[in-house]
């Protein structure tokens, strides 16, 4: 069976490597058309849904059980070609063209667990607040945590028409605090009272540069969706908020 990649470039930086940043080892189902894996970060803070459209000849949905995509990343930097047609035998992933030729070799099935979770029912939920981030956006909040690095926390709070992100700790006195506007204008209900994050999703997601990611909330469950989109690759990062007294 023959994977085809389109774009080598697009399938490293876009699909593998946000992969690997929440879990190194992960199990994708390879279909006719795409690719798709669903992965969380060891603690369960962060959930990653990927797909990419690919073409292989299969005629059946196959697992493919990656034990290290850091290491396949390398090998596949070794190629300068950016079409790809890849093997997929029985146990491995193979490549034999222009001078570069390997054999990467997957995990029998069952040996990594996939994530217990309904993807599909997470996204069909009722998200009361949607906006857009920039990329210029997360750039300045990277840097405005470095003046807060007292804190890992950030608040999101909405004034007037535009979305605010300050990093903070309301539990805790005498904490250096920064504010500023993440979006300047949103769709839904206002976020009344200042929902609590994990900074380190919004670390995660800005590794991904992307011109614009869209955030959807569902203020009660203080549940987030961060949606990046480009031409062949679909990615949905799914975090909650944090629980404060």
């Amino acid at each position: 069976m023959i994977i085809n990649i389109k774009n080598k470039t697009d399938f490293i930086s876009k699909f593998l490597l946000p992969i690997s940043r929440i879990n190194n080892a992960c199990s994708i189902k390879l279909t006719s058309d795409k690719m798709v894996s669903l992965v969380t970060t060891q603690d369960a803070s962060v959930i990653l849904n990927s797909e990419i459209q690919i073409e292989c000849d299969v005629t059946e949905e196959v697992s493919l059980n990656l034990p290290d995509i850091t290491k396949l990343v390398r090998v596949l930097e070794c190629i300068q070609e950016e079409e790809l047609e890849l093997k997929l035998n029985n146990n491995s992933i193979s490549y034999n063209k222009a001078g570069v030729k390997f054999k990467y070799h997957l995990l029998d099935d069952g040996i990594i667990s996939s994530p217990r979770i309904n993807f599909e029912k997470v996204i069909s939920l009722d998200y009361n607040i949607k906006f857009a981030i920039s990329n210029a956006s997360f750039q300045h909040l990277i840097k405005s945590s470095s003046f807060a690095c007292d804190t890992n926390k950030m608040y999101l709070r909405t004034d007037g028409e535009k979305v605010y992100g300050e990093l903070t700790d309301k539990n805790k006195s005498n904490v250096d605090s920064i504010e500023i506007i993440i979006s300047e204008e949103f769709d839904g209900n206002e976020i009344s009272r200042a929902l609590p994050l994990n900074f380190e999703v919004m670390r995660i997601v800005s590794t991904n540069r992307y011109d614009n990611v869209k955030v959807w909330i569902n203020i009660d469950l203080s549940v987030m969706v961060f949606i990046l989109v480009s031409d062949n690759v679909k990615m949905h990062y799914v975090a909650s908020g944090l629980a404060e007294t």
